[in-house]
């Protein structure tokens, strides 16, 4: 027996490593540009730079890191498997006393070694800099830790390449089909999830921009590699993920017709599953643009569901053909039988035979509840990136309630939703900014552990009674509220004049005491209102601010509580402390200025006094007055249909330092002696 006839035949190793391993070294060369050269720029001393802290190696140039894990492998399997995709090749290849599986063992094991050795080579440069490197710290672990990590993504890349190569007969389709196969998921969960916005009433979508979700589209994970590296549960994933695509290749190899090496798709029985994913997804895409840059209504989205179809079948068609030439009986064949199961699917997923949008959960089956308007931040503890990104989402269970008549509140309020359907109209219920509108999520954990979200937008005027049962109970005001926040924390308060707090400087409260008692204060205050969505703080009030942290890498935000400065409590205090100023007094005022509500709110420039604008505003001197104004108005209405209404009076405050302030008046609010005061 020939040489030839072994299975490592020098002739076909040489063969492929003269076809890819020119790859490799560019690729090598590139990575040391990346990373050990990027390690000593940052090494570099400068003044303006303070010494870096690696939390992982992906950190540095993480997204040109990301471009060459994905490009480079699948240019080696194109480049490796091109003997498939060309007659004389692949004839000639073929006609040797080698079996098939000889022939691509050759090429996984030539292109794993291509594959992995830069990586391997990078990283033992970086080994051997760390010790000198003094500026820029980092441990053996995270290079161990990125080599892996870079190794694993790779060989992903590589093994779905060859694949698709074993499939397809061109090389330029093999790569976009890989390129479409590891984006697969991610955009198939997103155009889905605008479909179901679309048409599903009380659809809430699910953020899909984190790694839990993401990593079943390798491709785009790569992309957050440089704010969160790859975990090991990842890693265990996509390393089957590599065997499965190893495996699959040689299945799919052994079973290659010769005959139809140069045609697009080589194996016929996938052309149906190819024109049904080509045209699935160009028929949502298409149907999203139509509405995104049409007219907003469900028929624009269907015409584009059809048009996109269309599109879709006749890509597909000429993708198979090899030709432009389509337009024949064939293809409406094609068209019509397959758009006809497209349609199915995306009308089934959105009918009243699925039972989602009438489901709701009994009351034996549920563990707890929730319900407002910000369902991510509330049932989930954000675990933040560097970059302030959020990388991982923890369900808490603190937010929901078990409470039976918290829990038929809310079951009572969904009945009515469901029973009405309001703001059933497409976008009209996504989009809260109406003034007679509110934003209402629920959620429902079940006792075998999932969890049923819905969103609505319902009118206030018809469901106040249905919602005020749910608002006015503890459980809801402390999530409102926050109180945990509240209770919790530990550092400063600001405390600012409610009426100018944006040119007022606030009193900063460091004393661990004095914070302690006006937390106590505020909750106090906070547990006593019935109704947090009506119930405003009249008269003259303060914001109460603290800093709450996100994260570990600095960032915050802040949350404001505004109470009533006439609460006996906070007044002694502010008395004690002699921070008795703070609020707005009479004696702080040169003049109020009234308009009915309609008129003030048409006041554009809220630099100037009404009365420079509008000749029938009434001007309020005396002192007397004035402090009944101060006493019967608020300052803080919070809510957009109050801010927008009519109803009552637009009080401007003019003080005697220039500053100017607003509060409203409402009709409830007015006393008769107020109304003969103030009215014309």
């Amino acid at each position: 027996m020939t040489f030839s006839q072994y299975f490592f035949n020098r002739g076909l190793w040489w063969y492929a490593l003269r076809q890819a391993g020119w790859l490799g070294i560019l690729y090598g060369l590139i990575m040391i540009g990346i990373l050990p050269i990027g390690l000593m720029r940052a090494d570099q001393y400068s003044e303006y730079l303070e010494p870096m802290i690696v939390n992982h190696l992906f950190e540095l140039n993480g997204d040109m890191q990301a471009l060459m894990i994905v490009g480079f492998p699948a240019l080696v399997a194109v480049f490796l498997t091109r003997y498939m995709q060309g007659k004389q090749l692949s004839d000639l290849f073929h006609s040797l006393p080698l079996k098939r599986h000889h022939l691509l063992s050759i090429v996984m094991v030539a292109g794993s070694v291509i594959v992995l050795l830069p990586t391997s080579i990078v990283a033992l440069i970086v080994s051997l800099m760390r010790p000198s490197l003094e500026r820029v710290s980092i441990s053996q672990m995270q290079i161990i830790e990125w080599a892996a990590s870079t190794s694993i993504l790779t060989m992903l890349v590589f093994a779905c390449t060859v694949v698709i190569g074993v499939c397809v007969g061109q090389s330029i389709l093999q790569l976009l089909l890989s390129a479409g196969l590891l984006l697969l998921p991610m955009m198939l969960v997103s155009l889905f999830q605008d479909h179901l916005q679309l048409f599903l009433y009380g659809y809430l979508s699910s953020n899909w921009d984190q790694p839990e979700f993401s990593m079943w589209s390798p491709a785009y994970r790569m992309t957050q590699l440089s704010y969160i590296a790859l975990q090991v549960k990842e890693g265990w994933i996509y390393t089957v993920l590599t065997l499965v695509f190893m495996g699959l290749a040689y299945v799919l190899y052994r079973l290659r017709p010769a005959e139809s090496v140069s045609q697009f798709v080589v194996f016929r029985y996938f052309n149906p599953l190819f024109r049904i994913a080509v045209m699935l997804i160009v028929s949502l895409f298409t149907g999203l643009i139509f509405v995104h840059f049409g007219l907003e209504h469900p028929v624009v989205a269907i015409i584009g569901y059809g048009v996109g179809a269309i599109i879709g079948s006749v890509i597909a068609e000429m993708v198979i053909r090899k030709t432009w030439q389509v337009a024949d009986l064939r293809l409406l064949r094609s068209t019509g039988g397959y758009g006809v199961l497209i349609a199915i699917v995306l009308w089934f997923s959105v009918s009243s035979l699925n039972g989602y949008e009438a489901r709701i959960p009994a009351t034996a089956d549920i563990q707890g509840v929730y319900m407002g308007s910000d369902i991510t931040n509330d049932l989930y503890t954000s675990n933040r990136a560097g970059n302030g990104r959020n990388i991982s989402s923890i369900f808490q269970t603190s937010a929901l309630s078990e409470q039976p008549q918290y829990v038929e509140a809310i079951r009572n309020l969904h009945q009515q939703i469901i029973a009405n359907r309001p703001n059933e109209k497409y976008r009209q219920q996504y989009t809260p900014w109406s003034s007679d509108n509110q934003e209402v999520q629920l959620a429902y954990l079940l006792k075998d552990g999932s969890l049923v979200k819905r969103d609505y937008i319902v009118p206030m005027s018809s469901y106040d009674r249905y919602l005020e049962p749910v608002v006015s109970q503890a459980p809801y005001k402390k999530l409102y509220y926050k109180w945990d926040q509240l209770e919790n924390y530990e550092g400063t308060i600001t405390i600012n004049n409610a009426d100018v707090n944006w040119n007022t400087p606030g009193k900063r409260i460091r004393d661990r005491q004095d914070v302690e008692t006006l937390k106590q204060i505020i909750l106090n205050n906070l547990k006593q209102v019935k109704n947090p969505w009506a119930d405003y703080p009249r008269g003259n009030s303060l914001n109460f601010v603290i800093t709450v942290p996100l994260d570990d890498h600095g960032s915050s935000t802040e949350q404001v509580y505004t109470v009533s400065a006439e609460i006996p409590e906070l007044r002694a205090w502010l008395q004690e402390k002699g921070l008795q100023a703070l609020p707005t007094h009479v004696a702080d005022l040169k003049m109020i200025q009234v308009l009915p509500r309609e008129a003030g709110n048409a006041h554009k420039d809220e630099g100037i006094p009404f009365s420079q604008t509008n000749k029938d505003t009434v001007k309020v001197t005396q002192t007397d007055r004035m402090q009944q104004l101060l006493d019967r108005s608020q300052n803080y209405t919070g809510r957009y249909r109050d801010i927008a209404s009519t109803d009552g009076y637009r009080v401007q405050l003019l003080f005697k330092n220039g500053a100017i302030a607003y509060r409203i008046l409402t009709s409830e609010q007015i006393t008769p002696e107020l109304y003969s005061m103030i009215s014309r």
